[in-house]
């Protein structure tokens, strides 16, 4: 999640879980995020929060939900459920 940070010296930092570091060249890279999260059609998705609210459901035993991509797509979220019967 995100949060501001008080440097301490009149300065505040954001943190929005991006992660990233400074090539040879000075520019930044982005290398993906310190969390779960996914971004789905423009929108940060959390795919555990959407496993709890499935296995929430009295017939769901178990659940895993993976965000992939095909070659060259946008990425997708798939829900994989255990019926508990």
């Amino acid at each position: 999640t995100a949060t501001f940070v008080d440097n301490g010296d009149a300065t505040t930092t954001y943190t929005g879980g991006d992660v990233g570091r400074w090539d040879e060249n000075g520019h930044l890279v982005l290398s993906g995020r310190a969390d779960n999260t996914v971004k789905i059609r423009g929108d940060l998705v959390e795919p555990a929060e959407i496993e709890a609210t499935l296995a929430s459901y009295d017939d769901i035993r178990e659940v895993a939900v993976v965000a992939a991509a095909a070659s060259g797509a946008a990425p997708t979220l798939t829900a994989y459920v255990a019926p508990s019967t």
